[in-house]
């Protein structure tokens, strides 16, 4: 009789752990699946995007973007203007917002301005904003730019020198705030000034890597802050430019 009762008891026992295993069996699943969710979930996100230490690089290393980006995108009259100063105060994913201090050029006088920038497109992360500054820097073809009012002969003469004499000036320009970066085994070949006149300069690199078989060659284009009417001018926005980056 306690034979049949414990073959009973045990009988029941099994039934009901055969009974609770797919339950068991579901909940892992289930579970399984939630954690795979959450994981692809965190994988997915994006990295948050640091705007001040952003907008503190490019006011520092990358002024001359920041001053193109002024010249194309103010509403201003530069021929008659000059940009004394420019910094990004504010940038988000949809755009920036420029501090600038314009001085007049025949009353002397000065004013300070705050210039709303927009971007074309929404950019959710780093790598897309900083393409979406590079491309405002570029020079449009439909872009109002101050007029060249020096001759290229004067300027040819000027540019000369200033590769000659200045071109360690040029060199720390170009890594300071021409938006080149070396690796520790990069080595910037050639740094000179082309295509000057009276509303700037194109800056041309070539850097070689460490396989010294393969260069890059790049050029980009370096706005002054107002048009020079005159061989003494660009001299003179020359020095503001080189001068500050020695």
């Amino acid at each position: 009789m306690v034979a049949a009762l414990l073959l009973a008891g045990l009988a029941l026992a099994g039934a009901s752990r055969a009974a609770l295993r797919p339950s068991r069996i579901a909940a892992h699943r289930a579970r399984a699946r939630l954690l795979a969710v959450d994981s692809g979930e965190r994988a997915c996100t994006a990295v948050p995007i640091d705007f001040l230490q952003l907008a503190a690089e490019y006011n520092e290393r990358h002024a001359s973007d920041v001053v193109s980006i002024a010249l194309q995108r103010s509403a201003i009259d530069f021929t008659q203007q000059e940009l004394t100063a420019v910094k990004i105060a504010s940038l988000d994913e949809t755009g920036l917002l420029l501090e600038e201090v314009v001085c007049d050029l025949a009353s002397d006088t000065c004013i300070a301005l705050t210039v709303p920038v927009a971007f074309a497109r929404r950019c959710e992360s780093e790598e897309a904003l900083r393409a979406e500054l590079a491309e405002m820097a570029l020079l449009r073809d439909d872009a109002p730019q101050p007029a060249a009012l020096v001759s290229q002969t004067s300027c040819a003469g000027l540019l000369e020198t200033v590769n000659r004499q200045f071109g360690h000036s040029l060199e720390l320009f170009v890594l300071r705030q021409g938006g080149v970066v070396l690796s520790e085994e990069d080595v910037l070949e050639r740094c000179r000034a082309v295509d000057l006149d009276g509303t700037g300069f194109t800056l041309e690199t070539i850097v070689c890597h460490d396989d010294g078989e393969s260069c890059d060659v790049s050029e980009r284009r370096v706005l002054f802050n107002r048009s020079c009417s005159s061989v003494e001018e660009i001299e003179d926005a020359l020095c503001r430019l080189l001068l500050v980056s020695d």
